[in-house]
């Protein structure tokens, strides 16, 4: 059933609401001998000002931290990958020197088919395939040994610079840098060597892992300079800025 409300009753009921209204606000001036209650202006404003400016000053902070470390990252990845990328140029010296060998197994003597040759020179082509595969099992020390066995039995042969050269990489790859260092520097004494540019990138590795990261700046850009054509170019640039960037004074 619908209930019905007279309007007069009503009425009485807003007066006197309305009546109570007033008065509690009348006599809280009265006692407290105070106008209206107004708000100082600073707690009218939002106080969103003062701390957004400090979580935009937070997130910078974090951004130039995770840019930092994202640098850092890709460095030591890049250094890391450095022994991943010796391994592939070991392999792929094997593949050519077998290429090599099975060529000149396919070409005619003109003398006739008797036991295999044990000369020096295969005796030579032997020892440096088996170090080689030595520095790929990484076994430094063996290969270490076979490439010194290169380098008595040809000193200058065709195989000699290269030889020098993975003598400088097995001892990077032992954490022998300053062994490293001497053995790199000794592949600029072959004239014609092709290994030029990969020693002159171990030569600032070397320097940056002892901790002489002004000397390596000095060697990284003599390759950057020396050897523009360089597939090292890229990768050089890029330690040059981060020497740089963590070392301000360096040259």
């Amino acid at each position: 059933m619908r209930r019905v409300i007279r309007t007069g009753t009503c009425g009485l009921l807003a007066f006197w609401l309305s009546a109570c209204a007033t008065t509690r606000y009348e006599e809280y001036e009265r006692t407290s001998g105070q106008g209206p209650v107004t708000l100082p202006v600073e707690l009218k404003t939002p106080m969103a000002t003062d701390s957004t400016a400090q979580a935009q000053v937070e997130m910078e902070r974090r951004v130039a931290h995770l840019e930092q470390s994202l640098e850092d990252r890709l460095v030591a990845l890049d250094m890391a990958n450095a022994d991943m990328v010796t391994q592939v140029m070991s392999f792929s010296e094997q593949l050519s020197e077998i290429r090599r060998q099975i060529l000149a197994l396919r070409e005619p003597t003109g003398t006739p088919a008797g036991p295999p040759d044990v000369g020096p020179a295969l005796t030579l082509n032997d020892v440096y395939t088996r170090a080689l595969q030595q520095y790929s099992a990484r076994q430094y020390a063996e290969a270490r040994a076979s490439f010194l066995q290169v380098l008595e039995l040809s000193p200058t042969g065709d195989m000699a610079d290269n030889a020098q050269y993975w003598l400088g990489e097995c001892a990077y790859a032992s954490k022998d840098f300053h062994g490293a260092l001497i053995a790199f520097q000794k592949v600029f004494e072959f004239e014609h060597t092709e290994k030029d540019d990969d020693a002159q990138l171990k030569l600032g590795l070397c320097h940056l892992n002892l901790g002489e990261p002004q000397r390596a700046l000095i060697e990284l850009k003599r390759l950057v300079v020396d050897y523009p054509e360089s597939e090292y170019i890229g990768r050089t640039n890029e330690l040059i800025r981060k020497i740089r960037q963590d070392h301000p004074v360096a040259p």
